[in-house]
């Protein structure tokens, strides 16, 4: 769908910048959308305009190494499974990742998120020390491309899960010294300082944090402990109210209420959080049945998307789209939202993927693959610009993505922006090295952007079948166009 409507919205540009474009431009553009989302059919149609061409659905060659679009799309695979909560799935794609592209530090650290996410720490430690070691060795450019603090956090994380404290402890201060702003490493230095009893110390980094992201009941909760355990109970009442704003039904707060109130004497009070804290737990124990329900469900409806049985797999998920626990609870709603817009949008009905994708936004605004599919389509559908806005997000929210950046790079060069089209496919290109037809996009862009002299420079060093562009063929008399 995207090859044939960005080709349809460069022929009939009258009013975009690319009015007349060159056959170069041209070919750059059209070449991207081939390979702009990252199915198996459009990565197959990229296969097939390379020398090397191999299977991709064949998924693995006979020595288990995967060809380079295959990577890209392992990695995409994977991080939908991440943000639909199917981590032993995720795990499975980062792993073929990381024995193909065993030197691509996002790969080892999205296995190690997948890894620790399905409660297997040891070898999430491994994998997350594997992309911290890959990831200094690099140069100082290519570190911020993948953003060295995510690294370091993951690590901590990992560490704090196999014990290793003070390992911790070092790798959040080691995220917090390259990225100041990156506030998840903070609230954890904050909740480790607490578990090893440095109270005062725990409570000023609560507070640092809660200054950067005030929304987080898990903080509000944890800096209500620190200000109790320091005796600041009027600091920690008010902490423990707004934490129970923003999550009324977590029993472990009301439970931390009864212990305030009963630190001020306040008998009845506590005895009020209390019963408070034992219904909410006997409600979670109910609510399990609901819960596997509906992972089932959708566990069933993934499988069948995978298999492109787009229909079945709409009619599954509009079921769990309505159902009261879904939409009540807000169990996993956002996650259902956004694979039926992705049903909706394969099966041609864009309207409806788009309000879907925008309601599933609405719950989870960073949520990766609801940001990129909904700025693919938008795109795909010529609105450049508002596509443009959720790539971005895309891209912040998984900058380890090169799909990400070769869609940008189609959106900055349907807007006339070439730098920063290039821009976007150089950093695709660090991030997939040996991807071929990433390689033949900028090499198609340059030559477009009139740096002859550069195309043919990588032609030269990347050889393999990458090549300049054709002049196009005069047309024999009494032949139409």
């Amino acid at each position: 769908m995207l090859f044939l409507a960005v080709t349809a919205n460069i022929e009939n540009a009258s009013s975009r910048p690319f009015q007349r474009p060159q056959r170069a431009l041209l070919a750059f553009v059209v070449g991207l959308a081939c390979v702009a989302v990252p199915t198996l059919p459009a990565l197959a149609q990229d296969a097939e305009a390379e020398p090397d061409a191999v299977d991709l659905k064949g998924i693995v060659d006979g020595t288990g190494i995967l060809p380079p679009a295959r990577v890209r799309f392992e990695l995409h695979l994977g991080q939908r499974a991440l943000d639909g909560g199917l981590y032993r799935r995720a795990v499975e794609s980062f792993d073929k990742v990381t024995r193909s592209a065993p030197g691509h530090p996002g790969g080892w650290f999205l296995l190690s998120r997948a890894l620790h996410l399905d409660g297997k720490i040891a070898e999430a430690r491994e994998a997350a020390l594997r992309a911290v070691a890959i990831l200094d060795s690099m140069p100082a450019d290519k570190q911020a491309l993948f953003g060295i603090g995510r690294f370091h956090y993951q690590h901590g994380l990992t560490l704090v899960g196999t014990v290793d404290f003070e390992g911790a402890e070092t790798a959040f201060r080691r995220a917090l010294e390259v990225e100041p702003d990156f506030v998840e490493p903070r609230f954890q230095l904050a909740a480790l300082e607490l578990k090893l009893g440095r109270n005062q110390e725990a409570a000023a980094s609560y507070a640092e944090a809660l200054r950067q992201a005030d929304s987080t009941a898990d903080g509000w909760l944890g800096y209500s402990k620190a200000l109790l355990r320091l005796d600041d109970f009027d600091g920690a009442q008010d902490a423990l109210k707004r934490a129970v704003e923003l999550a009324p039904d977590d029993p472990e707060i009301h439970y931390s209420l009864a212990s305030l109130h009963r630190s001020r004497g306040d008998f009845d009070a506590q005895e009020e959080a209390l019963a408070n804290f034992e219904r909410l737990t006997d409600e979670r124990e109910e609510i399990k049945e609901d819960r596997t329900r509906v992972e089932e469900s959708h566990g069933r409806a993934a499988v069948l998307m995978s298999e492109e049985k787009w229909d079945e797999a709409a009619a599954l998920l509009n079921e769990l789209s309505a159902d009261a626990f879904v939409t009540e609870r807000g169990f996993r709603q956002p996650r259902v939202l956004a694979d039926l817009a992705r049903c909706h949008s394969a099966l041609g009905d864009g309207q409806a993927a788009r309000r879907l994708y925008a309601e599933s936004l609405e719950l989870r605004p960073a949520a990766f693959t609801t940001n990129f599919d909904l700025g693919t389509l938008l795109v795909s559908d010529g609105e450049v610009h508002a596509g443009l806005s959720y790539l971005v997000r895309a891209a912040e929210a998984d900058p380890f993505n090169p799909s990400v950046h070769v869609n940008l790079g189609l959106a900055h060069g349907l807007l006339g922006r070439l730098n920063d089209a290039r821009a976007e496919l150089r950093k695709a290109i660090t991030l997939a090295p040996e991807d071929r037809s990433i390689q033949q996009r900028l090499v198609d862009l340059e030559w477009a952007m009139g740096n002859q002299r550069e195309a043919r420079r990588m032609v030269s060093r990347l050889g393999g079948g990458i090549r300049l562009p054709q002049p196009k063929q005069p047309t024999p008399a009494g032949q139409s166009r």
